[in-house]
């Protein structure tokens, strides 16, 4: 199975947007290296913002729509799960990445 190709991001920039055909609010676009990966939208609620998240897949584009807490939290998850982990370094039998 071959790898996917795995590039360095070294922008990333924050985008007020209006599309007035898919929102009825404006919304804030996450960019990487110009291109959006990530639209927040409070289509719910300012106390329930929504994020949707964008990319290629073999098949076409995807689209995920969750809460934007639920993404935040998990990913704080993620972070100290690995902070507290004793795997440490990559096992040697692995390709490096």
């Amino acid at each position: 199975m071959d790898r996917p190709i795995v590039r360095v991001v070294e922008t990333v920039e924050l985008a007020w947007s209006s599309g007035p055909h898919d929102y009825d609010y404006v919304t804030l676009e996450v960019l990487l290296d110009a291109n959006p990966i990530v639209v927040i939208n409070r289509e719910a609620g300012i106390e329930n913002l929504e994020v949707e998240l964008f990319g290629p897949l073999p098949s076409g584009w995807m689209l995920y729509k969750l809460p934007l807490d639920h993404l935040i939290d998990t990913l704080i998850e993620c972070r100290d799960a690995m902070k507290e982990s004793t795997w440490k370094e990559i096992p040697s039998n692995d390709p490096e990445v």
